[in-house]
């Protein structure tokens, strides 16, 4: 990101300052982009593994949603406002901004959309839009600035508080665990991959042994802590991913935070390709274990551990929450990984009655 901004500042330098670089800066800028490009073909596979982070651009919907997100979150909605404003009116003197803006913006459909923090150095490039567009729109309300001023100011206020209270809403890892922990054993309460790592710091060792009260049990429900459709967990490299469906299920909110209800069914017969399932391995032995993870990876899914942070280290006995999409409807092998029920239950996710 950082040679984004660079990139995008120094030509906001030039359409502010318009004077023709000396022979020499061109010949060491020049040199330096040739090398940029060379070691980045050089080293694209590198570049390209890191590719793991972030969000995937796929459409303008996508493009959308992320730019609103970022802005929101770095910006008050009265500088967004003003910003607009001197975008509109005085274009010329605003259009090195929005280079600065823009160009980082746009290279999230290559390089993956990152965090609202990725993008902070936009909250200076806002400020200082927003002055702009002030000092422009007091001089088309001459008659009564410091009127302007004041309404500006309380709407400001408003707008602020009302969304920072909704935006900056920090969960207390404990009360989240008390009231999930409260919910009947048959509802499986998964956590998104990141946010497993304070619940387990703040609510060991009682979190681990909920987690595999849960597993033990045949489950009906499914409570995750993201969005509609999505199924939230951790991918083998590391990396937190997302696997998503059709179903959006129920709104339902634990501790001020939002999740989604689902409802689990059990399979007693080989699941469709293309089903999104959830597989429960229950505590068994390390030789046990690694014999049924084996004969997982061979129906070719792409598993995604859930409540990874909540498998507990060191344990005698070894257990497992996975997702997946199931790849091809081999009769055969998912007869055979279903009549290990003893062992382990394969879910499909339904909408919630």
């Amino acid at each position: 990101t950082s040679v984004m901004y660079l990139g995008s500042m120094t030509l906001a330098a030039w359409l502010i300052h318009p004077v023709k670089p000396k022979r020499s800066l061109v010949i060491v800028l020049g040199a330096g982009a040739v090398f940029t490009l060379l070691w980045c073909i050089g080293n694209y596979q590198q570049l390209d593994a890191a590719r793991i982070w972030g969000s995937k651009i796929r459409s303008f919907t996508d493009f959308y949603g992320f730019l609103a997100r970022t802005c929101t979150h770095l910006t008050a909605p009265t500088a967004l406002f003003l910003g607009c404003i001197a975008f509109k009116f005085i274009p010329r003197k605003t259009l090195p901004l929005l280079l600065i803006i823009v160009l980082p913006l746009l290279s999230a459909v290559i390089t993956n959309a990152g965090p609202p923090r990725t993008y902070i150095p936009f909250g200076t490039v806002f400020a200082i839009a927003g002055g702009c567009g002030l000092g422009e729109l007091l001089k088309k309300v001459k008659k009564n600035p410091a009127a302007v001023i004041c309404i500006l100011l309380a709407v400001a206020g408003v707008l602020e508080y009302t969304q920072r209270q909704k935006m900056w809403y920090t969960p207390d890892s404990r009360e989240v665990f008390k009231q999930a922990s409260a919910l009947p054993y048959s509802t499986l309460v998964v956590h998104s991959a990141t946010q497993g790592y304070p619940l387990v710091w703040n609510n060991r060792p009682e979190v681990y042994n909920d987690f595999v009260k849960r597993l033990l049990e045949h489950s009906n429900e499914l409570i995750m802590f993201d969005g509609p459709g999505r199924i939230n967990g951790m991918a083998p490299d590391g990396s937190e991913k997302v696997l998503t469906t059709q179903i959006s299920g129920m709104d339902t909110v634990i501790s001020g935070m939002h999740a989604r209800r689902y409802k689990l069914s059990e399979l007693s017969t080989p699941p469709a390709s293309g089903t999104l399932i959830l597989v429960t391995l229950r505590p068994v032995p390390q030789t046990a274990y690694n014999a049924v993870i084996a004969q997982l990876k061979e129906s070719g899914i792409k598993w995604l551990k859930l409540n990874p942070w909540l498998n507990k280290p060191e344990a005698t006995y070894l257990y497992q929450l996975l997702a997946g999409t199931v790849q091809k409807n081999d009769a055969a092998y998912w007869k055979a990984l279903l009549e290990n029920n003893d062992m382990l239950s394969i879910y499909q996710i339904e909408e919630i009655q």
